[in-house]
């Protein structure tokens, strides 16, 4: 008999987690979300949109605020530029050479930030605002290659340059939620809008862009 209630007692443990969570008032809320960003003002080298994501966790409030820190990445600029460009000295004249710039701009994002919204409903529209510290970087891979393949780079021609500066931000969005049947597991989508002023590389700065992303959350 002891034998086997130390084998079925982990199991009977792991079937009740559940009830005992329902029992308890969720103080906690956890949310990850991923999806993609893009510039507000299109970079003429970099104007493609890049990937998103973002972990908040927050304490609640009541039913309709919680309060919590957000940590983040975003990529809202990325891109590719090739040119027709005269060969370098000692190459054959008539190969073609092809100039391309690889840019992307990235932003880390560690905020304070605020969600208002209903939090027992089966659905659940939601604002978020939030205000902090923002890490930026930015990238430039150049480099001349032969006859149009980019894997035949000249020697010489391959240049990196990496640049990383501070800056103060704030976001704001929208979203909404679904919990199944009320419950403490949620999925979602959300749009947001992020914008910095700093001193980017020695120039004032004040910049934008937008996200919109899935997202799925607990409460616990």
């Amino acid at each position: 008999m002891t034998r086997l209630f130390r084998r079925t007692a982990p199991l009977a443990a792991l079937l009740a987690l559940p009830a005992l969570l329902a029992a308890q008032e969720a103080k906690w809320v956890a949310s990850l979300s991923a999806g993609y960003a893009n510039a507000l003002e299109a970079n003429l080298d970099a104007p493609g949109a890049g990937p998103t994501t973002t972990l908040f966790v927050g304490r609640r409030l009541g039913d309709f605020v919680v309060l919590g820190v957000e940590g983040g990445w975003h990529q809202p600029e990325r891109g590719t530029i090739d040119l027709a460009t005269p060969c370098p000295t000692g190459t054959p004249p008539d190969a073609g050479c092809t100039y391309r710039n690889r840019s992307t701009g990235s932003e880390w994002q560690a905020t304070l930030a605020a969600r208002f919204g209903p939090l027992r409903p089966t659905i659940r529209p939601y604002g978020m605002v939030g205000a902090g510290y923002y890490r930026l970087r930015s990238t430039s891979e150049r480099s001349i290659f032969l006859g149009g393949n980019p894997g035949n780079v000249i020697p010489g021609t391959n240049v990196r340059d990496v640049d990383t500066d501070d800056a103060a931000g704030a976001h704001a969005g929208l979203g909404v939620d679904w919990a199944p049947k009320g419950g403490r597991w949620t999925l979602g989508v959300g749009g947001r809008v992020h914008g910095i002023v700093g001193d980017e590389f020695g120039e004032g700065i004040v910049k934008g862009w937008f996200t919109l992303a899935l997202s799925a959350g607990l409460a616990f």
